[in-house]
């Protein structure tokens, strides 16, 4: 795990790569059900349990973009997300060397 958090924190600073991480202990506005992915506002891919399914629907879409602009407001960027990151790979090494 700690590599995993080393790389995103790298991945973080790369110019085409924008890494929103949302604290634990922030009050949450909404939820996420699923997990989804969202092209140009052109189609929402929605993932499941048992299923993918692809949505390309003006009303969904704009739900989904609703959804992800909460999301991104909740969500600690740049700097502060690394030191998320950092603070979790920190736990880890902990972890490993008890």
């Amino acid at each position: 795990m700690v590599e995993q958090m080393e790389h995103l924190i790298e991945a973080s600073r790369l110019p085409n790569v924008r890494l929103g991480i949302i604290p634990m202990r922030t009050p949450a506005r909404v939820f996420a059900p699923h997990g989804f992915d969202m092209y140009d506002s052109r189609g929402v891919c929605i993932g499941t349990k048992t299923a993918t399914a692809l949505t390309t629907e003006p009303n969904d879409l704009a739900d989904y973009d609703a959804l992800f602009t909460e999301l991104e407001q909740m969500a600690a960027f740049d700097d502060d997300a690394r030191a998320l990151i950092g603070r979790v790979a920190t736990e880890y090494r902990l972890l490993t060397e008890a």
